[in-house]
């Protein structure tokens, strides 16, 4: 079975939009100085009418997409029928559904313009990246929390490896628009930031280039809070694939599983030799896919763990050169 290869890039997040520089932020524990993308315009990442009353995180995903096909080195040349859509979101549909009864309520449905309402279907996102770049496979949106965009890379990794699509683009996105629990303060000290990846996915044989490489991808559901459960999963896993295969564990998903995690490889960073790093505290609610940007700059081989304290626990190893 052919290797699953990430041909291509693209992100939109409050400290810009050249993913060289993202990266570097994250780095330096510097992305979360701000949680806003200010100053976003669409016309900036594409020319296209009718555009102006979708929802904002539908069009940071536009523009995330429109990076990444741009610099994809031959998506022009892409059969359309066979590209899916994978979207990975944990609340950014909410926001327009909020925003649409908000004035539903207040000034009455009479008076809410029906240009909105597409805004309110549960998979906007994907349906307007669809649209917009003609994309006339298949077309999903995932929400399992903070676990969404890898859910959607499970999936799309799914639908190549059983030949139905021969491209995915998979986009990690999310809003802090007045609906979400970010706006109400229901974080506690957690921190997220507004943003939106794309990275694109392809069988190895389709590949002209490729940044990296899923090598692996487990995702799981825990439907109580038993902690014991959750680290005996984690435990076996880290026990088949972390110890002789990886060099780097990226995770911090801000919930009590963080501390296993933590504790797990701090014991064994002296026994086995490979080089152990740890961005927990600079990634504090760092979104998923752009924890898998930073595992691409990597020159090795990455874990990103991602865990919901209830519900969806993935995780994921990718093998990278670096080039990103």
């Amino acid at each position: 079975m052919d290797k699953i290869a990430v041909t291509g890039v693209g992100a939109v997040t409050p400290t810009g939009d050249q993913v060289n520089l993202i990266i570097e932020k994250i780095r330096n524990g510097q992305f979360l100085d701000q949680i806003e993308i200010e100053q976003f315009n669409l016309k900036d990442y594409i020319n296209k009418k009718g555009l102006r009353t979708i929802g904002r995180s539908a069009k940071i995903a536009i523009a995330s997409t429109a990076i990444a096909l741009e610099g994809h080195e031959n998506s022009q040349e892409w059969n359309m029928e066979r590209v899916g859509v994978f979207v990975g979101t944990s609340l950014s549909y909410l926001d327009e559904v909020y925003d649409f009864l908000d004035d539903a309520a207040n000034s009455g449905a009479k008076y809410v313009s029906p240009m909105r309402f597409p805004n309110t279907v549960l998979n906007n996102i994907s349906g307007w990246v669809s649209i917009v770049f003609n994309i006339q496979g298949v077309n999903n949106t995932l929400q399992t929390g903070i676990t969404s965009p890898f859910d959607a890379i499970d999936m799309a990794k799914t639908y190549l490896e059983n030949d139905i699509i021969d491209h995915a683009l998979v986009i990690g996105v999310d809003g802090v628009g007045k609906g979400s629990s970010y706006n109400k303060k229901m974080l506690g000290d957690g921190q997220f930031p507004e943003h939106a990846a794309t990275i694109i996915l392809e069988r190895e044989n389709e590949a002209i280039s490729n940044y990296g490489y899923i090598d692996f991808i487990s995702s799981w559901q825990e439907f109580e809070h038993n902690s014991n459960i959750s680290n005996k999963r984690l435990n076996t896993i880290f026990e088949k694939y972390a110890l002789s295969d990886v060099n780097h564990i990226i995770f911090g998903s801000s919930n009590e599983n963080d501390a296993f995690i933590r504790s797990y490889f701090e014991d064994r960073a002296s026994i086995n030799q490979y080089k152990l790093h740890s961005y927990t505290d600079d990634t504090m609610f760092l979104p998923g896919m752009l924890k898998v940007l930073l595992a691409l700059e990597q020159k090795s081989n990455s874990m990103i763990v991602e865990t919901n304290q209830i519900g969806n626990k993935s995780i994921l190893i990718l093998s990278s050169e670096g080039v990103v």
